[in-house]
């Protein structure tokens, strides 16, 4: 898309339209936010077949009402272990969806708040926290090493680098 910056409350319908159009048909189109579940009003797109939405829960955590299970899977060939908790919950201004609570140390660290009803609650939990490792990768080795700066966009003089030397 293309345009002026603006809100995703107003951009996503767009965005929805234009994902649909690309996608075979029956494709189903998974939607992740950072944190978007503060702002329902972003999946009012909720009615459309094959598009489901995921997000993190905003603290507080609500409290959940169901006890964790156990589960063990396997990623690139190592064995985790996670505790997760699931079940529904109704979300003000959008209505129900599912709410997976991962638990660290006998506590709740995290809720995954989603409109997927099917995928494995450990599979999206796992997959989705790989994400804050990605990021805090980029963001501490560009604070220490500085891969952000390795090359840019800025043309210089070499003969003044020349005469420096």
């Amino acid at each position: 898309m293309t345009g002026e910056p603006c809100g995703l409350s107003s951009t996503l319908s767009k965005a929805l339209a234009e994902l649909t159009k690309a996608a075979p048909p029956g494709t189903p189109i998974p939607l992740g936010f950072d944190r978007g579940g503060a702002y329902p009003r972003v999946f009012a797109h909720r009615g459309k077949e094959n598009v489901h939405w995921v997000t993190w829960r905003r603290a507080p955590l609500a409290a959940p009402t169901r006890l964790p299970v156990l589960a063990e899977i396997t990623i690139n060939g190592t064995a985790r272990q996670l505790a997760w908790a699931e079940e529904t919950t109704h979300i003000n201004d959008y209505g129900t969806a599912r709410q997976i609570t991962l638990f660290e140390h006998g506590q709740p660290a995290l809720q995954l708040l989603t409109s997927d009803a099917d995928s494995c609650p450990a599979g999206m939990l796992s997959f989705l926290t790989s994400r804050w490792r990605e990021e805090n990768f980029l963001k501490y080795a560009s604070e220490n090493y500085g891969i952000d700066k390795i090359c840019d966009y800025a043309a210089g003089d070499r003969s003044q680098h020349q005469a420096d030397r």
